[in-house]
Parts: C-alpha cells; structure tokens; sequence
C-alpha cells in the first residue's frame, strides 16, 4: 500500500511546492507594470497563459456601455466591469489598451477578449500595437506569426516557468491547464505557467 501511494504523495508534494511559487503570470504582470507606460496598446496572446493586465479605463466603459446596450444590466460581467473600474481608480495601477491575439476574430464573443485582431503582425503595427505577449506551446502554432515578429519586433523579456531556462516548449506536448502532471514537467519545473516572451513592435 505504501509503495502503491508513493508516487500519488510525490505528485502532491511537488505540485504544491510550485503552487506555492509566483506563478509565471504574475512575475510577467509584474514586470509589466513596471516597465510598460500607462495607456499603451498591448497585444496579448492565448488570454488563458497571459497575465491578467488591467484594461484602461476607456475600455472598460466601452465594456459597460456595451453590456447596457444589450439590455445586461444585472449580470455578472457588468458587475465585474464596475469593480474593474473601481479597482482602476483606487489602486493607480496602470491600465492597457489591450487587444487579443484570434485566429478568428470576427467570431470572438467573450466580452473579456474583445477586441480579438488576427495573428498578423502588419495588422498590430496598423493598430499602433507597441507592445507585443507571446506564450509558447507549440512550434505548430501560427509559426509564420512568431517567425514574423521575431523579425520584426524586438525580444524585451523571456519568461520561464522551467529550471533550465534553455528549455524553449514546454515539456508535456498537450497545453496546461491548471497545472503541470506528468513527472516530466513536474521535476523540470520551478514554478507553474507557461514560457511566455514580451516583444516591443518598432
């Protein structure tokens, strides 16, 4: 019985000892908030690795106006708006113009990743996009996207959640959710998240 929990216990003890870490979404927010000027247009990728930036105030009531437009007036969403809104003037932390990386933007509905722009790196700079938060979790993925803006667009800062910094995918070839389980990403790891880079367009 003790041999068959073992390696149950050894998973437990690993992944709480990375929960218990900053998580690579938070130490890139950080870095954000410190390096990136208030008010700038920022691009960001899949929103579910991405740091949680605040959007600017503008976007924000460009949220609510449009959740009252459409008759939502005592939802969730529009509750969350308001308190992002409260939140953006007490605390004097910098808000974005934020817009979200879609291979489908016209189909984008979720009203936290609007507005969706296509992977294209001509379409952020006719945006004004300045700044630009990549994730890596397949080299599959939009390459000609990734292979553009390395080009085009200056690396500022690389993220990893691994102990060897070399590391550039990420260990288990399926994308994380909650968090790492194989005994492959869990041993390789200092922390939870995904490799996630921040490029600056010209």
């Amino acid at each position: 019985m003790i041999a068959a929990c073992l390696p149950s216990l050894a998973k437990s003890a690993l992944c709480d000892s990375l929960f218990m870490r900053k998580d690579v979404r938070t130490l890139v927010r950080e870095r954000a908030e410190a390096v990136i000027p208030a008010g700038s247009k920022v691009a960001l990728d899949v929103p579910f690795f991405m740091p949680r930036l605040l959007p600017s105030a503008a976007q924000l009531e460009e949220k609510q106006n449009e959740l009252l437009q459409t008759g939502d007036t005592g939802s969730a969403r529009l509750k969350r708006v308001r308190l992002m809104l409260d939140r953006a003037g007490r605390t004097g932390k910098p808000g974005y113009q934020l817009y979200f990386l879609n291979k489908k933007p016209a189909a984008a509905g979720f009203l936290f990743a609007k507005p969706a722009v296509p992977y294209s790196v001509s379409e952020l700079k006719r945006l004004g996009v300045q700044y630009v938060f990549t994730v890596r979790i397949n080299p599959s993925f939009e390459p000609d996207f990734y292979r553009d803006l390395k080009r085009e667009a200056v690396l500022m800062a690389r993220f990893s959640p691994y102990k060897d910094e070399a590391i550039e995918w990420p260990v288990d070839s399926q994308p994380l959710t909650g968090g790492p389980f194989l005994w492959k990403e869990l041993v390789s790891r200092q922390r939870n998240g995904q490799i996630i880079e921040l490029y600056k367009l010209a």
